[in-house]
C-alpha cells in the first residue's frame, strides 16, 4: 500500500492572495506527480487528509476569489468568452471603462436596459405632452405574432405596430397563448409580456389607450 501527502502542509503567508494560491497549487501538482511516478505498475490506495480550508481553496474557480486577491469584477455568475472587435470599437470601450469586461457590461445594460437602473423590458415613453408610446425590449415571442409589427427606434427598443382595423384587445389574446406556449427557461420573455399585457389591460381600462399611424416608405430593393 502506497501512502502519499498530496496536499502541501502549510500555506505560505508571506505571499499575497494570487501568489500564494499559484505556489499552492504548483506545490500540489507537483506532489502529485512524484506519487503517480512511485505509484506506477503497483496496486495501492491513497489518503488525503484535507481539512475544511485546504478543501475551500482546492475548490476555487479562479484565482480572482483567492484569500487577499483580486475582487470578483460581477457579484453573479459569470463565464470567460473570446471576442474579436472592431479597433474603433476598443477605443470607444475605453471611454466607458479601463477594463473592458466592465465596459462591455455597462453599454449592453445600457442598450437593452437590463441593468439595476436600466428600463424596463416595457417602457412609456413621452412623446408629446400627456402622450407616450409603448416601448419594448426585442422579443422572441412577439415576433410569432405574425402580424404584428416591431420597428427597431434604438438598439433593442421597438415600437409595436398593428394592421389598420386590428383591435388591441386581440394582441392581448396573442400574447396570452404565446406565454402558455413558453418552457420554464424562457422566464425574461415571459416578464416582458406579462409587463405588456398589465400595461395594456390598465390603460385600455382607464380609456387611455389609443392607435395612431406611421407613414413607411417601400425602399427599392
Amino acid at each position: 500500500m502506497l501512502r502519499a501527502q498530496i496536499l502541501p502542509e502549510k500555506w505560505d503567508c508571506s505571499l499575497n492572495g494570487e501568489e500564494s494560491t499559484r505556489a499552492y497549487l504548483l506545490k500540489y501538482y507537483t506532489n502529485l506527480k512524484q506519487f503517480i511516478t512511485a505509484a506506477r505498475g503497483k496496486i495501492w490506495t491513497h489518503h488525503l487528509p484535507i481539512s475544511k480550508e485546504k478543501e475551500r481553496i482546492m475548490s476555487l474557480t479562479n484565482l480572482g476569489k483567492s484569500i487577499g486577491g483580486r475582487p470578483p469584477k460581477f457579484n453573479e455568475g459569470c463565464h470567460p468568452i473570446t471576442v474579436t472587435l472592431p479597433e474603433r470599437i476598443l477605443k470607444l470601450l475605453e471611454q466607458v471603462s479601463s477594463d473592458r469586461a466592465l465596459a462591455l457590461v455597462k453599454c449592453v445594460e445600457a442598450a437593452i436596459g437590463t441593468g439595476e437602473d436600466g428600463k424596463g423590458p416595457v417602457e412609456l415613453v413621452e412623446v408629446l405632452p400627456k402622450k407616450a408610446l409603448i416601448v419594448v425590449n426585442s422579443s422572441r415571442s412577439l415576433n410569432r405574432i405574425e402580424w404584428l409589427r416591431m420597428v427597431e427606434i434604438a438598439p433593442s427598443r421597438f415600437l409595436l405596430v398593428l394592421p389598420p382595423g386590428m383591435p388591441i384587445e386581440r394582441l392581448e389574446v396573442e400574447m396570452r397563448d404565446v406565454a402558455e406556449s413558453l418552457d420554464s427557461c424562457e422566464e425574461s420573455e415571459r416578464l416582458l409580456l406579462e409587463q405588456l399585457q398589465t400595461v395594456l389591460i390598465q390603460q385600455r381600462r382607464q380609456k387611455a389607450l389609443s392607435k395612431g399611424e406611421l407613414l413607411f416608405v417601400d425602399l427599392p430593393r
